[in-house]
């Protein structure tokens, strides 16, 4: 009886040891290939990383403790099969610990990096002809590697290295190297790429010692965007999500003049006060919060301190840059009232809206041309999108939302973008207010 059970016994050891191994092997070795093949951080990480190697340690000395309880000739035989997958798994995480090592102690030889609002971009130009590519925001970062080619003070990032996941850099791949400290996109190939002014940080080229480049301090006359709702609405394809913060209001656009700063807003159309004489600050506001706008002239940017004096829990500090060449629609007719919405209106239908849309389940084909004329569709004649400008927004939780008009009604749509691909989910309405009802329709955008 005994020698029949043993066997039973050291068999189902053996194969519960077998398994608890195979089980932490494939969680270490997907989690070191995850990181290296998509490389990037989230601000769990570090917790995955001790959990993921924590049952790694449980697991291991488990078996050993199992083994010792237990040992004998035959445990010694069967505890070869477990050790030895836990090695494997072991060698192979400890190579790829080594090959990302490897990977990013390349010297660099210039670095570039833009910071607005939340998020930082960076990139780096290694010796070897290789590249860093970084996105940061709040919740952590995504990283690309590839190979270069710089000519003069032409940048062109060429091939992009292999990773799991579907992530790629998706700002331009063709920048120039200026001689006021910065790197400038060229040819962007999307609307958010007019954020790139990149900061040159450090330059080592031609075996130069390297060395922090420091823009000369400029004055601040010219034409201000508030990045935060500006590039933002480029970069996250929201518009709603960004309307609250106050300097939004009544300041989102900002002409300093030697003496004067008009400012035109979403709720405030147009408006002028005296520019201030005291060093960097060049205005102090009481509209809808005490703001305090100042000139930061190393970086070149605007700064507004804001405070809602009736919530003072309620503050922050936001960011403006100047407005580039090709966004030079936005300031067309400021002298009239509502002049800057009719341009920013027309921005974001040519920038987030225009093109042509290919229906991926049961719509119908239709276009939208850079000034919101429709064609294309079999009902469809009419389209108009919110964009969050005055003080009349019945939508629910600020959600974005469009109308297709035919010849008799409208339809309302609640929309978001996801990559290439707009998904709208019809809206509800009693008149006064909007809400979201089941179902949703996707299209692909060209």
């Amino acid at each position: 009886m005994t020698n029949t059970k043993d066997p039973e016994i050291s068999n189902r050891r053996k194969a519960i040891w077998t398994f608890s191994a195979l089980i932490a092997a494939i969680v270490v070795i997907q989690h070191v290939v995850a990181g290296y093949w998509s490389p990037g951080s989230f601000v769990f990480d570090e917790v995955k990383t001790l959990v993921v190697f924590g049952i790694f340690g449980l697991v291991v000395f488990s078996i050993l403790l199992s083994a010792g309880f237990n040992w004998s000739a035959r445990s010694r035989r069967d505890i070869l099969l477990s050790l030895g997958i836990l090695s494997m798994a072991g060698a192979i995480a400890l190579t790829f610990h080594f090959l990302t090592y490897k990977r990013d102690s390349v010297p660099v030889v210039l670095s570039t990096s833009y910071a607005g609002g939340n998020n930082v971009v960076a990139i780096d130009l290694r010796s070897d002809g290789t590249y860093k590519a970084s996105e940061l925001n709040l919740f952590g970062s995504d990283r690309y590697y590839g190979t270069y080619q710089i000519a003069g003070d032409t940048i062109r990032l060429l091939r992009e290295d292999f990773r799991l996941d579907d992530k790629e850099w998706r700002f331009s791949k063709r920048m120039v190297i200026g001689t006021d400290g910065f790197v400038h996109v060229a040819d962007p190939l999307h609307p958010q790429d007019s954020m790139f002014n990149m900061r040159v940080t450090l330059d080592a080229r031609k075996n130069r010692i390297p060395v922090l480049l420091d823009p000369p301090a400029v004055d601040p006359t010219g034409d201000w965007i508030l990045v935060e709702f500006h590039d933002s609405i480029q970069v996250h394809k929201r518009i709603g999500a960004y309307r609250m913060p106050p300097p939004v209001w009544s300041a989102l656009l900002l002409r300093v003049g030697p003496d004067s700063v008009g400012r035109f807003g979403t709720l405030l159309p147009s408006e002028r006060a005296s520019r201030a004489s005291a060093g960097d600050t060049l205005l102090q506001l009481n509209d809808y919060a005490s703001m305090t706008f100042v000139h930061d002239p190393k970086s070149d940017r605007i700064l507004v301190h804001w405070t809602d004096v009736e919530r003072p829990e309620r503050h922050g500090t936001l960011h403006y840059r100047r407005l580039l060449h090709s966004e030079s629609s936005l300031t067309d007719r400021l002298d009239d009232r509502f002049g800057f919405q009719m341009n920013y209106h027309s921005y974001l239908m040519r920038t987030l809206f225009a093109g042509n849309y290919m229906p991926l389940d049961t719509g119908k084909p239709f276009s939208i041309s850079n000034n919101g004329m429709m064609s294309g569709h079999p009902a469809w004649r009419e389209f108009s999108f919110h964009d969050y400008f005055g003080t009349l927004h019945p939508y629910a939780n600020d959600m974005d939302a469009l109308h297709f008009g035919t010849a008799d009604t409208s339809y309302a749509f609640n929309w978001q973008f996801s990559g290439d691909t707009i998904i709208l989910r019809p809206l509800g309405s009693n008149g006064d207010e909007y809400w979201l009802k089941p179902g949703e329709v996707r299209y692909l955008k060209r």
